[in-house]
């Protein structure tokens, strides 16, 4: 299985300024770390960001998508918008919700807890205050 992460905010004023590089570092950092117990299958999850005014992230139900003859499957988790805006830890704050959804969703692959903690606690000693992971008005 391949888990890719990214961030589709249907609302632009519900947006968050991160790094395409976090996104890159959560899809290395969740796919070394389930690569071990999960089966290495053509199965695809697309796990697309969103944000909405809600006070606890909402995970929508799991869905196919892409062609019929693929493992692709997406799941939206919506982040709360209010409550990661005004944090005054925002970079761990993100990090930690967005953990957290992606250990939900990784759950219900039968990926073990050991593994759904390594990513968080791997996220979050590598992205909150390393510049590498700032936003810039970075172009790709």
């Amino acid at each position: 299985m391949k888990v890719y992460l990214t961030e589709f905010y249907i609302n632009p004023r519900f947006s968050f300024d991160v790094s395409y590089r976090v996104y890159k570092y959560f899809d290395t950092c969740i796919n070394k770390t389930i690569k071990t117990v999960t089966k290495d299958d053509d199965t695809f999850l697309w796990i697309i960001l969103d944000s909405k005014k809600i006070k606890e992230t909402k995970i929508e139900k799991r869905i196919k998508w892409g062609p019929k003859n693929k493992n692709e499957y997406k799941t939206v988790v919506y982040l709360p918008y209010d409550r990661l805006k005004k944090s005054r830890k925002f970079e761990y704050d993100f990090v930690t919700v967005v953990c957290d959804a992606v250990g939900e969703i990784l759950k219900t692959y039968d990926v073990p807890e050991k593994n759904r903690t390594k990513i968080k606690e791997l996220s979050l000693a590598e992205i909150p205050g390393n510049p590498k992971y700032y936003f810039d008005d970075e172009k790709l």
